[in-house]
C-alpha cells in the first residue's frame, strides 16, 4: 500500500491542495491514487456525489403532482375548517338550550320560594311558625333570584356566542 505523506509530497515536488492531488495522480498513476483513496490513505481527502432525481419522467410530471399534493392538501384544510365551524355551531347551540332550561328551571325555584316565603309569613302571622324560619324562607329566595340572574345572564351570553360563531367568517 502506497501512502504518500509530506516528505514524499515534497520530494514529487508539489503543494498541499487540489493541484497537488493531480500531480500525484500523473506520477503515481491513476490506478495507485484510487487505491489510496479506497484504503483510506489520504484521510483528508474527501469526494462527494451530488443526484438530482425528479419525482416523474420530466420536471413538468413533477410540478404537476407537486400541485396536485397542494391542490389535496389545501381541500383537506378546507374541510378541517367546515368541521371545526360546524363542531362551534354546534356546541353554541347546544349551550343556548341548555342555559335556556336553566332559566326556566330556576324561574321555577324562585317561584316556589316566594310561595314558600308567603306562606312562612302567614304561618307567623297566625301564631304557627318561628322568626326563623320566616328568615331562612327569605334567605332561599334571595339565592333562587341570584340563581335565576346568573342563568339569564349565561343564557344571554351563550346567544351572544351562537350569533358571533355563525357570523366568524373563514380565512
Amino acid at each position: 500500500m502506497a501512502m504518500v505523506d509530506l516528505a514524499t509530497r515534497q520530494t514529487l515536488g508539489c503543494e498541499c491542495g487540489p493541484v497537488c492531488l493531480a500531480e500525484i495522480a500523473a506520477r503515481r498513476g491513476f490506478g495507485s491514487v484510487l487505491g489510496d483513496l479506497f484504503t483510506n490513505a489520504y484521510p483528508t481527502w474527501t469526494t462527494s456525489v451530488q443526484l438530482t432525481v425528479p419525482l416523474g419522467q420530466s420536471a413538468q410530471d413533477a410540478s404537476l403532482a407537486r400541485a396536485r399534493l397542494e391542490y389535496r392538501q389545501a381541500e383537506m384544510r378546507l374541510k378541517n375548517q367546515q368541521m371545526q365551524v360546524t363542531t362551534q355551531v354546534r356546541q353554541a347551540s347546544r349551550q343556548v338550550q341548555t342555559n335556556q332550561k336553566r332559566v326556566e328551571t330556576t324561574r321555577t325555584a324562585r317561584e316556589l320560594s316566594e310561595r314558600t316565603l308567603d306562606a312562612e309569613q302567614r304561618k307567623l302571622a297566625a301564631g304557627t311558625s318561628e322568626q326563623f324560619q320566616v328568615l331562612q324562607a327569605q334567605r332561599d329566595l334571595a339565592n333562587a333570584r341570584n340563581d335565576e340572574l346568573r342563568a339569564l345572564i349565561d343564557y344571554q351570553q351563550s346567544v351572544v356566542d351562537l350569533e358571533t360563531v355563525q357570523e366568524v367568517p373563514l380565512q
